[in-house]
């Protein structure tokens, strides 16, 4: 409801309220945000593994190799053991063969997550690491990218023909490194009861702007704060539907390895009365 009818609904209401003793029957709503930051504590690393195969059965076996040399990888880099962790498989795309019916390529994929703790530091210290840390990832290939594309410069020269890129989903997606900051409960009180003040406040304005006082409480609810809260990771080879990744209760992250920020937003309903006799 816009500000201009929200008004005119109050306005309204004003006789109404002025012979009633107790609370009109009439709500107003105003909204608030408010936020914290922090150095992020975890790099956390999303990657969609795919592998294909002639069938089915191939495609799954290969799949779980990849799985596998992507975990013995990841401990030698550092990732936490417990953070190491792989969806269930899904199929991508099924590839028809000549005659149009049996397929003759299968493509599986599942999502790997990995965590690293981040040191204390400055901020230089922190993408420093954090740049020494993602390089070595993009260069373990865990996806298999870089035997994706030389298999398709071998079948291209087999071929007799120039190399181009793969559309069949056999790619992995590149790696989406994310930046996360965990905050208490007490941060996450601190934090509600700020938006909760500027809500009651706007609200306060917008009763007093239709001549009216806030009364008590109605109705109170969080609201979607937008981007940057969420992101989506995108398919690997313009293949299949986008996944998308959002925060874990208690926690925020970014993309990018400075500070992060956690919002709230609430909206809060309050009923009106006529304002008090002088």
């Amino acid at each position: 409801m816009s500000r201009t009818l929200l008004l005119g609904t109050l306005l309204g209401l004003l006789p109404a309220l002025a012979s009633a003793p107790a609370l009109a029957a009439g709500t107003v709503t105003g909204r608030g945000t408010a936020e914290m930051t922090r150095a992020p504590d975890t790099l956390r690393l999303h990657l969609d593994l795919r592998a294909k195969g002639k069938d089915m059965p191939e495609a799954l076996a290969r799949l779980k190799a990849r799985r596998d040399q992507a975990r013995a990888r990841l401990r030698d880099l550092g990732a936490v053991r417990d953070s190491i962790r792989f969806g269930e498989p899904k199929v991508v795309n099924q590839l028809p063969g000549p005659d149009g019916k049996e397929p003759t390529t299968v493509v599986v994929s599942a999502l790997l997550r990995a965590e690293w703790p981040m040191p204390a530091g400055s901020p230089e210290d922190l993408l420093t690491w954090a740049h020494a840390v993602t390089e070595k990832v993009r260069a373990a290939d865990l996806g298999g990218r870089k035997e994706a594309e030389q298999q398709a410069r071998a079948a291209a020269e087999a071929a007799g023909e120039p190399a181009k890129t793969c559309h069949c989903g056999c790619k992995s997606g590149e790696p989406i490194f994310l930046y996360v900051a965990h905050f208490t409960e007490n941060d996450w009180a601190r934090v509600r009861a700020e938006a909760f003040a500027r809500a009651q406040r706007n609200a306060a304005r917008l009763a007093r702007a239709a001549g009216a006082e806030l009364g008590s409480l109605h109705n109170l609810a969080d609201e979607p704060t937008g981007p940057p809260d969420g992101i989506l990771l995108p398919p690997a080879g313009g293949v299949g539907a986008p996944v998308e990744l959002t925060p874990a209760e208690g926690e925020a992250f970014s993309q990018f390895p400075g500070k992060v920020t956690a919002r709230v937003a609430l909206a809060a309903s309050f009923a009106v009365r006529p304002p008090a006799a002088k």
